[in-house]
């Protein structure tokens, strides 16, 4: 048992070294990265609106800077409900792309995530919540679907986080 875990070990050790010089995993390596770091993925409704953060008014104008310069999953409230699951590259231009475009949404919030799981990621979160924004129904998440079932009694929900 201790040799596997020795060998899974290594194969995390060698995607996170490829990751630190840029490159991005293929299939198997993200599943792989994504089994064993889900749970820095994973928070409970609760959790996610709390670290929400206050769009400026529309009149005095929006922070542009608003969001990491990174890619990951991203949610939307409007009056404290959540309205939109989404997954950007760079989360900071798109949170700005959705306040032209829909300027009705008062809070935001996000999870930075590895680009190559992303959508698994914002798969589940839309399959978990169900926003009442997010029009078509998914067909991916179940890994981390799977993954978050697996450990359903394990309560690691990063608790103010």
């Amino acid at each position: 048992m201790s040799e596997r875990l020795t060998a899974q070990e290594a194969e995390l050790a060698k995607i996170e070294s490829k990751r630190a010089e840029g490159y991005l995993m293929d299939y198997r390596e993200w599943r792989i990265w994504l089994r064993h770091n889900w749970r820095s993925l994973h928070f409970d409704l609760p959790t996610i609106q709390a670290r929400r953060l206050r769009y400026g008014e529309p009149k005095n104008g929006y922070r542009q800077n608003m969001g990491p310069m990174s890619g990951g999953i991203y949610f939307l409230f409007l009056d404290d409900e959540l309205q939109y699951v989404g997954k950007a590259t760079l989360i900071a231009r798109r949170l700005w792309r959705h306040f032209l475009e829909r300027p009705y949404w008062d809070h935001a919030s996000w999870i930075e995530a590895p680009a190559e799981c992303a959508e698994e990621v914002e798969h589940y979160y839309i399959r978990a919540f169900d926003p009442p924004q997010n029009l078509r129904r998914l067909s991916c998440g179940d890994l981390m679907e799977s993954l978050v079932k697996a450990n359903a009694n394990t309560p690691d929900l990063h608790p103010g986080r």
